[in-house]
């Protein structure tokens, strides 16, 4: 009885964060709350902008929004039906946030994936506890020059990072090709 009533509990929560989305009360300066107060940025475009008077959240403005609020966060998508479950970065995306959680399960259906185009890396992690689950992150490409030239999906500096039912597709680097 205890799991279903877990289960219920999620999918309650699922249903709450997508009407909060549906709604538009989810702009970049309320973050949806859960029940264990742990701050929720739910992404509702797949374009990498940052613009705060779309009315959107994007990936980049989510993960910034957790960094900004210096607690443990997480970051969940409710992409819109019919819109594409493929977020194309223009750059690398900066995390050092002490403890951030970003979940590739499309609450309206689907799996995220992050591209990088064979043009970018995909995130840079440095320092803090990241966890990614359920996301495809693909064609990244550390340059030998830049920054950061390892891991052509992640790069990761004294950072404890924790991969779940993540698949990691033709990342490119000089010294670990995806991570």
């Amino acid at each position: 009885m205890r799991n279903n009533s877990n289960l219920f509990r999620s999918i309650l929560q699922s249903v709450v964060m997508f009407c909060i989305t549906v709604l538009g009360s989810n702009s970049h300066a309320a973050p949806m709350q859960e029940e264990s107060n742990q701050t929720v940025f739910v992404v509702t475009t797949d374009s990498d902008v940052v613009d705060e008077n779309d009315g959107l959240l994007s990936l980049r403005e989510a993960v910034a929004a957790a960094e900004a609020s210096g607690e443990a966060c997480e970051v969940r998508f409710a992409l819109p039906v019919g819109v594409s479950r493929i977020v194309r970065l223009a750059a690398p995306i900066s995390i050092s946030h002490a403890n951030v959680s970003i979940k590739g399960n499309d609450l309206n259906g689907g799996i995220i994936t992050l591209d990088g185009e064979g043009i970018t890396q995909l995130l840079v992690v440095r320092g803090g506890t990241v966890s990614f689950d359920s996301l495809i992150l693909k064609n990244g490409y550390a340059s030998i020059g830049g920054t950061a030239p390892c891991g052509g999906a992640i790069f990761a500096d004294s950072a404890e990072l924790a991969l779940t039912y993540c698949t990691l597709q033709s990342n490119v680097a000089r010294f670990g090709g995806a991570v």
